[in-house]
């Protein structure tokens, strides 16, 4: 019996299972792009003023989810 192939991975539009990228998600993205690394203070002090923290830490989550961004923790 033959192995079936790999499909070819896949683009990150398609992976990403929310089907919407807010603006806030958008914003996200935007900071992480230029500034690489950031913790989820520092991107509610510098794009979510009108966003509680709780809002910013469910979308950083639901980015990781989707893989669009990776979190790392260091102790």
């Amino acid at each position: 019996m033959k192995k079936k192939k790999k499909p070819l991975s896949k683009t990150w539009t398609e992976k990403y299972r929310g089907g919407y990228l807010g603006p806030l998600d958008s914003q996200i993205l935007h900071f992480l792009w230029k500034w690489k690394v950031a913790t989820a203070s520092v991107l509610y002090e510098a794009l979510a003023a009108d966003f509680s923290p709780f809002t910013v830490n469910k979308r950083l989550r639901k980015l990781e989810r989707n893989e669009l961004i990776r979190a790392n923790y260091d102790m």
